[in-house]
């Protein structure tokens, strides 16, 4: 929460890092986010007020279940964010006080044919739904030819 002069994230060490609550939480200067590493599973607020941050993370790992108000008031977001979690269940305000566009790629469905959590949470929750709202429309990573 003291981070107002941060403007280059640091290198997160390692694979072993899981709870990332409010590590960048009101870095004000903060423009990109770093790499996130692939054993993170909690993201509550990791980036809340962090003002100036125009690029999202790259990707957000497979293990995160739970992303409430992770990027609420990045007012300058923009750009491509991969989620490859399918487990994600907790995304209440993650993208609340932003309006510029954003794409995020999830996976809809598991090998079986089923919706994820991740889709039942962000697409077709009421509650929770990122597409259409603050700027963000949500692909299926699925079908992309990647």
């Amino acid at each position: 929460d003291n981070c107002y002069g941060l403007k280059t994230p640091p290198l997160i060490p390692g694979n072993n890092v899981t709870n990332m609550q409010r590590t960048f939480r009101w870095c004000t200067n903060l423009v990109a986010a770093p790499n996130i590493p692939n054993s993170a599973t909690y993201m509550e607020q990791t980036f809340q007020n962090c003002r100036n941050l125009v690029t999202p993370p790259a990707h957000i790992s497979k293990s995160v279940t739970c992303m409430n108000y992770c990027f609420t008031n990045c007012k300058k977001m923009t750009g491509n964010m991969r989620l490859y979690s399918t487990e994600l269940t907790d995304a209440y305000g993650t993208f609340q006080e932003t309006g510029l566009s954003k794409n995020i790629f999830i996976y809809f469905k598991y090998a079986n044919g089923t919706n994820t959590k991740t889709y039942n949470t962000i697409v077709a929750s009421s509650t929770n739904r990122w597409h259409g709202k603050n700027g963000v429309t949500v692909y299926d990573m699925g079908s992309a030819p990647w």
